[in-house]
């Protein structure tokens, strides 16, 4: 929109989940004609918020719900040795960076289920969900679960440990006597560990998508000599 950052995100607002059968008349009795881009509600649907209030949910309801998403991009390296000991750690993350887990309403089939889904989703025996009703991808009626909302916007900030190594030189009077100029044994790792509130409830928040082929662990151990 003019005037406005272009990483603003504009989506749908929700204000509720359509739990209960007394959910559903609340909603539909004071506007029968009430419904989500000509699908009418129906239960475990998410409810959304009306701004122009015509009564009908379409892209005119859709709002600015954070005006940029520029994260902030961090780095940090750290070197540290003492007494034959030697240590280098780099970090690297990002701050205020949001990503939708939009892309994960569609691993609803049971070939590729989003565990959540199977166990967190509205059900009739289960109506206090955090998740809505869980629809096919192929259900002519899915846009109103999982269309792009606030909602599935989720805060994907995170500090990584990007490499670490930790080594040990052999003092050189033993090197020598063993007629070598020295000795260094290592330990490194990359991508040992993140520091993030999205990826224990997601996916690695470096990832584009859920689907996505992960970010991997590695660890190495190794010896330098001279001689």
């Amino acid at each position: 929109k003019v005037g406005r950052s272009t990483s603003s995100l504009a989506a749908y607002q929700v204000v509720g989940m359509i739990r209960t059968q007394a959910d559903l008349d609340n909603l539909v009795n004071p506007d029968p004609n009430y419904n989500f881009n000509g699908d009418p509600p129906m239960l475990g649907q998410l409810i959304y918020k009306d701004n122009n209030h015509d009564g009908v949910i379409d892209d005119k309801d859709q709002a600015v719900i954070r005006n940029n998403n520029n994260p902030i991009n961090l780095g940090w390296n750290v070197s540290a040795s003492w007494n034959g000991f030697s240590l280098d750690a780099t970090f690297s993350g990002r701050l205020n960076q949001w990503v939708s887990v939009g892309n994960l309403t569609g691993g609803v089939e049971w070939n590729r289920l989003w565990q959540p889904w199977a166990t967190d989703s509205w059900n009739p025996t289960n109506p206090n969900a955090s998740l809505p009703l869980r629809q096919s991808a192929n259900d002519g009626t899915s846009d109103a679960f999982q269309s792009n909302s606030d909602f599935w916007w989720k805060n994907a900030s995170f500090i990584r440990l990007r490499s670490l190594t930790i080594g040990y030189s052999i003092p050189k009077v033993l090197c020598k006597k063993i007629g070598i100029e020295g000795i260094k044994f290592y330990a490194s790792g990359s991508n040992l560990f993140t520091i993030s509130g999205f990826n224990s409830k997601y996916y690695d928040p470096e990832l584009r998508y859920g689907t996505d082929f992960p970010i991997m662990r590695s660890m190495n151990l190794g010896a330098n000599v001279s001689f």
